[in-house]
């Protein structure tokens, strides 16, 4: 069945390496957040993550998340 819902996150540098301290990984504790609130979801959806190209771990942890 096709996605009813999409959910659009663009990225540009939210990763851990772009953080002050390299502890914060904003699109990684996003993906994490999303995971938890929809596990039970019955209303079929994707994510689609827009990069405007990341020099940072972002597209890395993206592209972890895509693979699950």
């Amino acid at each position: 069945m096709p996605p009813v819902a999409s959910i659009i996150i663009p990225n540009y540098e939210n990763g851990r390496q772009s953080s002050v301290d390299g502890k914060v990984d904003l699109l990684g504790d996003l993906l994490e957040s999303l995971e938890r609130t929809l596990a039970g979801e019955v209303v079929p959806h994707e994510i689609l993550i827009l990069d405007d190209g990341s020099c940072d771990d972002s597209l890395a942890t993206a592209r972890r998340w895509s693979e699950r």
